[in-house]
């Protein structure tokens, strides 16, 4: 990408891409969607932008899912415990 369409970006994103927080991956695809709704950019820039975008895209993804599976284990949890203190409860009622 050229320093005159998303490349000054780039950096940003890449750095985003390689470590960065969910906030940090979401805020960089927004900015590569932005720049392609723009349409502004050079050819090349442009399905350079695509490409990053759609990486980008990838790995919020991930967070995302990421997310959903600890939340997923949280519930089972949570509803393990529920179970064997309505147990117990029940236990110590009726000897």
């Amino acid at each position: 990408m050229s320093d005159s369409g998303a490349g000054d970006h780039r950096q940003r994103w890449e750095t985003a891409l390689a470590g960065g927080t969910f906030e940090e991956v979401f805020a960089a695809l927004e900015e590569a969607v932005a720049k392609l709704d723009a349409g502004q950019l050079a050819l090349e820039d442009s399905i350079a932008c695509y490409e990053l975008g759609m990486r980008l895209a990838e790995r919020c993804e991930r967070f995302l899912d990421e997310a959903e599976l600890r939340i997923s284990r949280i519930e089972s949890i949570a509803q393990k415990l529920e179970e064997a203190s309505e147990h117990y409860d029940a236990e110590r009622l009726w000897p």
